[in-house]
C-alpha cells in the first residue's frame, strides 16, 4: 500500500516514533499526551527541527511562524503542553487535566491507524462487530469520526497522510451509514468532511483530492 506523507509528517513520525502507538486498554489519556508533550519540551530543549512543524501548525502564539522565529522562540515547559493540547483538539492543558481519569479509546484509535494505513479489510472486520464504530466520535478535543480523518485537516499532525486507496476507503464509511454532514471542532468552529478535504493539501498532493471531493458531494 502506498502511503503519502508529506516532508513535515514524516519527519513528526520520525521525531515520536513508537510513542504515538505506544497504547492499550488501560492507557490514560491524558498520561499518553503528557508523554508526547515531554518528548516535544525534549526536542524544543535540544533545538531539534522536528519540533518547528507542531507549533507553527497548532500553538496559538506562534501560528504561521517561520523557522527561525520557532527555533528562536523563548519557548518553555508550558508551550510544549498546550501545543500538544491544541494539536488534539482540547482548549488547552487544564482541559486535559480534566481527562485524567479516562482512558484511551484503543477500538477508535486501532481503527484510525488502520483507515489512514490503507488497511482497509482490518477496519471491515473491525466495523463488522461494532457497528457504531463508523459514526463513533474520538474521545480527544476535536471529536473528529473516522470519515473526519480521511480529510487529513484539522487533526493531529503525525496521521494526515494519504493512503492510495482513500477513494475506496471513503465510499465505503459513507456506504455503511458515516455521516458526512457530521461537524469536527477545529479552527475555532465546526466543519464537516467535505469543507475539511477542499481545504487540505494532502489529498490533493497525493492525486486524489479531487476524486474524493467528488464522491463527498455526490454520494
Amino acid at each position: 500500500m502506498k502511503i503519502y506523507r508529506c516532508k513535515a509528517v514524516a519527519e513528526v513520525q520520525s521525531f515520536y516514533g513508537p510513542l504515538l502507538t505506544d497504547i492499550n486498554e488501560e492507557t490514560r489519556l491524558a498520561g499518553y499526551l503528557e508523554r508526547l508533550a515531554e518528548r516535544l519540551w525534549n526536542g524544543i530543549k535540544n533545538k531539534q527541527p522536528a519540533i518547528f512543524h507542531e507549533i507553527s501548525n497548532y500553538h496559538k502564539n506562534y501560528l504561521g511562524s517561520s523557522f527561525g522565529q520557532v527555533m528562536d522562540a523563548p519557548l518553555a515547559t508550558a508551550d510544549a503542553y498546550a501545543t500538544i493540547a491544541f494539536e488534539f483538539g482540547f482548549s488547552g492543558w487544564k482541559e486535559v487535566e480534566k481527562m485524567d481519569g479516562q482512558t484511551i479509546d484503543l477500538h477508535f484509535e486501532t481503527a484510525v491507524n488502520h483507515l489512514l494505513n490503507g488497511r482497509l479489510e482490518q477496519l471491515k472486520t473491525m466495523a463488522k462487530s461494532n457497528k457504531n464504530l463508523l459514526s463513533q466520535n474520538s474521545n480527544f478535543g476535536h471529536k473528529a469520526t473516522l470519515l473526519h480523518y480521511t480529510a487529513s485537516n484539522g487533526v493531529e499532525l503525525w496521521r494526515q497522510q494519504v493512503p492510495s486507496n482513500l477513494p475506496e476507503a471513503v465510499k465505503y464509511l459513507l456506504g455503511e451509514g458515516a455521516d458526512k454532514n457530521a461537524k469536527m471542532e477545529v479552527y475555532g468552529g465546526r466543519f464537516d468532511t467535505l469543507a475539511l478535504v477542499e481545504t487540505s493539501a494532502h489529498p490533493f498532493d497525493a492525486g486524489l483530492g479531487e476524486e474524493v471531493v467528488e464522491i463527498l458531494k455526490t454520494f
